[in-house]
């Protein structure tokens, strides 16, 4: 699965001979902003794409999401995700499987109350329409979960087309953990989910991968490091915590407004090419310098 990060307003940016030209993807006439937003590319049809991203359209936090058909030209089916149970969403994720199916998972709570949960939509046609929510988790007392985001198994391991969440459970609202859940079955059922960080309280924004051979990956950062883990067996248990790199973490505002952390991205080469295997994190350090870099 390739996953893009595009640009706010919400725009993609496309190639056209040598230039690039900028397509707006949303399509309501408000000043509200739109920001956290991906996109995600069918591997079976490599045209088709399909975005979402935190919407503020309404006047609070819901998630919108569009599909494109002809590699991002022209945008269709472009709307918001309605999950009943809460009343705001926010912190999109999103992934496809090998079949081409995409998957949205959205974090769902009350402006006023607790508790909230995690829900996934899956579309079988192509980002036109999506089926009724499906709990991840939910309802989980004296916790909040934050920061979710959900990988799929592409490879023919025998995991192919497991679903993998990996997110930030506060514990009593306060002390964070990593947690992680798989489902086997496109998300109508979810293992009990497990804390994979050996520690609480330094560790946010937790991203999940697949390996070549099926491997699941989870990197998440801290105040000073990027750390890391990993399971063999499909999501079932995991190692030790690594260190990817120390670094010095951020957090600030871009011109006033656009709020910017230190958390990784992550990939793996899961091509039979001479880099199989390899996994790539990119992150954003506060340099010596005072100035932020990749």
């Amino acid at each position: 699965m390739r996953r893009v990060y595009v640009l706010l307003c919400i725009g993609i940016q496309v190639v056209i001979g040598q230039g690039f030209l900028n397509i707006r993807v949303n399509t309501d006439n408000t000043t509200q902003i739109q920001n956290e937003q991906q996109i995600v590319i069918n591997p079976i049809d490599t045209l088709n794409f399909v975005a979402d991203w935190r919407d503020f359209r309404v006047g609070y936090r819901q998630v919108g999401h569009a599909a494109s058909m002809d590699g991002g030209r022209t945008w269709i089916a472009e709307t918001l995700f309605v999950e009943p149970t809460y009343n705001w969403d926010s912190d999109p994720g999103m992934t496809v499987d090998a079949q081409g199916n995409f998957y949205a998972i959205v974090l769902s709570f009350n402006s006023t109350s607790q508790p909230n949960g995690l829900f996934l939509f899956q579309s079988t046609d192509k980002g036109i329409t999506w089926s009724a929510p499906r709990t991840v988790v939910n309802g989980v007392q004296n916790v909040f979960e934050d920061k979710e985001l959900i990988a799929c198994d592409r490879t023919n391991s025998p995991y192919r087309n497991n679903l993998y969440v990996a997110w930030a459970r506060f514990l009593n609202y306060s002390t964070p953990a990593i947690y992680f859940t798989r489902s086997t079955n496109q998300g109508f059922n979810w293992s009990t989910p497990i804390q994979i960080s050996d520690t609480q309280g330094d560790v946010q924004w937790p991203v999940p991968a697949v390996g070549a051979n099926g491997e699941v990956y989870v990197a998440w950062c801290g105040s000073s490091s990027i750390r890391f883990d990993r399971s063999t067996d499909g999501g079932i248990t995991f190692g030790t915590d690594r260190t990817v790199q120390s670094y010095a973490s951020m957090n600030r505002y871009v011109k006033g407004t656009i709020l910017t952390f230190s958390y990784p991205a992550m990939d793996v080469d899961i091509t039979n090419g001479p880099y199989r295997g390899n996994i790539y994190i990119a992150y954003m350090d506060n340099g010596s310098d005072g100035y932020p870099d990749i």
